[in-house]
Order: C-alpha cells, then structure tokens, then sequence
C-alpha cells in the first residue's frame, strides 16, 4: 500500500469534460478551486460551510477523482 495526499484536479482539465456529470458541476468546481486547482479538502471545506448542496459537492467530487491525479502539484507561491 502506497499514500499519497489524495487527488487534484486543476480547473483547464475540469472546464473540458462538462459531459461527465453537467455543466453545472463545473461551474460549481470552478467558483470553489483555488489557485486554479481543485482537491479533497476544498470540496470537504466547501461542505462544512453548510452554504453547498451535499449532492451537488459530491457530483464534483467525482470530477476530481475520475480526472484528478494524485501526482499533479500545484505550481510553486514562491
């Protein structure tokens, strides 16, 4: 067994594959990404605001782990 810090996703690869679960989800991942990416514990920080419908929060969550790749890093602040 191997761990690794879970997926991401960044927000050009979720712009193109509106068809997996509507363009909506995209949009929704979009608003939420930060600095252009999209991981677990946006979508989780997300969730914890109350602000966010769950099942809405769960469909973008399938975007980043059908798409997302647990070897992407963001680029560097510095």
């Amino acid at each position: 067994m191997e761990w690794h810090g879970g997926f991401r996703l960044p927000v050009s690869e979720l712009r193109r594959n509106p068809g997996y679960r509507g363009q909506e989800f995209v949009d929704l991942g979009v608003s939420l990404a930060q600095g252009g990416w999209l991981d677990p514990r946006i979508i989780g920080d997300a969730s914890r605001t109350g602000r966010y419908d769950e099942q809405a929060l769960k469909r973008v969550w399938h975007y980043v782990a059908r798409f997302g790749n647990p070897e992407l890093t963001a680029p560097s602040d510095s």
